[in-house]
């Protein structure tokens, strides 16, 4: 696929925000669990924790997959190339957003970066990731 067939920016970037969605409500279920028995809590109260861990995890890592889609959709558009470098400024970007609260912006952007890398040199180029071969 060449850059004129792909899907528009806006519709990988909710692709990616649905898709990391799913994953963080599963995490939010599964770790929501394993917390919320930990911590002792049974009935209304361990529902109330299960669902919150579920919302906050939902959002969280939907948005982190939506950010990292939007810019390297962005920087794709920007620099009129789809290559590695992307993937590398956008997880930069996406992982300094991330640890701007608590964790170091400089070591979160690293890790991000080196991350996106990594998956960028490994995957095909091209969208969407399910589509069948002929």
């Amino acid at each position: 696929m060449t850059a004129i067939d792909q899907p528009p920016c806006s519709s990988r970037t909710v692709d990616a925000f649905l898709r990391m969605g799913m994953a963080g409500f599963s995490w939010g279920l599964f770790v929501g669990s394993y917390d919320a028995g930990k911590k002792g809590l049974s009935g209304l109260a361990n529902a109330s924790y299960v669902a919150k861990a579920i919302a906050n995890n939902s959002v969280k890592w939907g948005l982190c997959g939506g950010l990292y889609v939007s810019l390297n959709c962005g920087f794709e558009v920007l620099r009129t190339k789809r290559d590695w470098i992307n993937g590398t400024l956008a997880g930069a970007l996406t992982g300094a957003a991330v640890g701007s609260k608590k964790i170091g912006i400089i070591k979160t952007a690293l890790a991000a970066s080196v991350i996106c890398s990594t998956l960028e040199m490994m995957k095909p180029a091209e969208y969407p990731p399910t589509r069948i071969i002929k």
